[in-house]
């Protein structure tokens, strides 16, 4: 798994007894939502934006308030108070603009937009990734959670970078390398190939890249010039690949060459078994 540069969004979870009666309930924390249920399985009875938001910690009595919502938490052993009190502290200050400036628009497309930014840390300039959360359908938001497993996943000269990752109420900011030269569709209109040199750089690094996904059991489906990018303007153009809006991480106990169905990508650049509705695997990016 990568190692992203301001870590993880949170994850935690366990009994706690809230409110002024101390009803025992179970509470998890995901990135910046907490959200209170009456058990492990059950649906949340409420769910709360992190962001922002003042925590007050009186150790004696292993409590944590949150006075904006009028919340109190009490922790029944010292163990668990610490994990809880790290998690909130951590989850309302865990904001994309703590950590970096948000500069011009670089890019758009269906899933939302790509601005160029600046790390207040270190002053190198990445992309953000910047999907809105609105109207999507449960379809599209498990997708969403399975692009960003992909990007903590893979790791690759050959693929672009994630750097970090950011979940707001409304949006989620995927920050990952910058590449100035652009896509690959950009690059070759400025500079057609050549040769079958330059054709055979290009194509050896995309499909290392592919090689690197496939070896990790994930299918990219959306493979087309607008979804590489190039570190360079000349060759070799070091190309990259981006974009797991449409990827999938197949199973282990799955036969790979058969174990997805579902038609994703752009029409244009569809495999054959898919425009056929049949079963596929990894092949499909070839």
């Amino acid at each position: 798994m990568q190692h992203l540069r301001n870590g993880l969004p949170l994850e935690c979870s366990g009994w706690l007894k809230s409110g002024r009666f101390g009803k025992r309930r179970f509470f998890r924390l995901n990135g910046i939502m907490l959200t209170k249920h009456k058990g492990p399985d059950d649906e949340p009875d409420w769910s709360y934006a992190m962001l922002n938001c003042e925590i007050l910690v009186h150790r004696e009595k292993l409590r944590m308030h949150i006075p904006k919502w009028k919340l109190l938490f009490t922790a029944e052993t010292a163990e668990s108070f610490d994990i809880w009190v790290k998690a909130l502290m951590e989850s309302s200050t865990r904001e994309l603009t703590n950590y970096y400036e948000l500069l011009e628009v670089i890019g758009e497309g269906t899933s939302g937009i790509v601005r160029k930014a600046r790390s207040k840390c270190t002053g190198d300039p990445v992309a953000v990734k910047i999907v809105s959360k609105e109207g999507l359908s449960p379809e599209r938001i498990h997708r969403l959670h399975c692009e960003a497993a992909i990007m903590l996943v893979v790791r690759s000269p050959q693929i672009v970078s994630t750097i970090d990752i950011f979940d707001s109420e409304d949006k989620v900011y995927v920050v990952m390398e910058y590449l100035t030269a652009g896509t690959l569709d950009e690059c070759l209109a400025k500079k057609p190939i050549a040769t079958e040199g330059e054709l055979r750089m290009i194509m050896n690094e995309i499909v290392y890249g592919l090689a690197a996904l496939h070896s990790l059991r994930i299918v990219h489906r959306d493979i087309k010039l607008e979804n590489i990018a190039c570190e360079f303007e000349t060759f070799p153009l070091g190309a990259k690949l981006l974009d797991f809006g449409f990827g999938a991480i197949i199973p282990d106990a799955s036969d790979m060459s058969n174990a997805l169905s579902t038609m994703l990508g752009t029409w244009m650049y569809l495999a054959p078994e898919q425009v056929n509705r049949k079963s596929y695997g990894p092949s499909v990016d070839l």
